[in-house]
């Protein structure tokens, strides 16, 4: 990469750094204002679904999560441009920041235990989606690092988190709403690391002779 490009690329893989980050904090001021948040047992969605007050306060952090997403999606398709898999990793984490926006603007059922509304179906369905297209983007990861050395530490991480969130997602799907706030909470976590280890691995270029792309899926 030039020096120009390469500055470039960096600042849009740190936007992915400061995603997680700028979420997490509009959720903590979001649920501060509701006293009768329960964290056990609700979902993060519960702090902007249908007939809550204020649910700006989450919702814009959302959509300001989706935009750094974004960003970041674009530092890792200039990142590893040359590759199949890499390109891949890119367009999967884009998809995801898109349909988090999808989740924004779609409130969630107040009530849990299923889908009582229609806006409330497509805010879960469209939820489901986004945190699918993440594991798209980890098993892309998972052959990205087979070609590229700077990302092969990542590996052994991606396939525990990858396998550790889709443990956790189908359990979620059986848990009692009493107790759901706490799967979430623990496959959000997961997910933020993930992101921020990602990012900050990708901004490792590799030396000439490391990254073997093009025949990597």
């Amino acid at each position: 990469m030039s020096d120009r490009r390469d500055r470039t690329t960096r600042r849009l893989l740190a936007c992915g750094i400061l995603a997680p980050g700028v979420a997490v904090g509009s959720f903590a001021v979001a649920a501060a204002r509701r006293p009768d948040y329960n964290h056990v047992a609700d979902t993060i969605s519960k702090l902007s679904a249908q007939g809550v007050p204020e649910r700006w306060l989450w919702t814009s952090g959302l959509v300001a999560y989706a935009g750094l997403m974004l960003l970041g999606a674009a530092g890792l398709r200039r990142r590893f441009e040359m590759s199949p898999a890499g390109r891949i990793v890119g367009n999967a984490i884009g998809m995801h920041a898109v349909l988090m926006i999808g989740v924004a603007v779609f409130r969630d059922d107040l009530r849990p235990g299923g889908f009582f509304t229609l806006e409330g179906a497509l805010h879960d369905i469209l939820s489901g989606m986004a945190f699918s297209a993440l594991v798209v983007a980890m098993v892309a990861t998972v052959a990205l690092a087979n070609v590229d050395r700077a990302m092969r530490s990542l590996r052994t991480a991606t396939t525990i988190v990858a396998a550790a969130m889709t443990s956790v997602g189908i359990a979620f799907l059986f848990t009692d709403p009493d107790v759901q706030g706490i799967p979430q909470r623990v496959f959000i976590a997961l997910a933020a690391v993930w992101i921020v280890l990602l990012a900050l691995r990708s901004m490792k270029t590799s030396a000439p002779g490391e990254a073997m792309v093009g025949d990597d899926i």
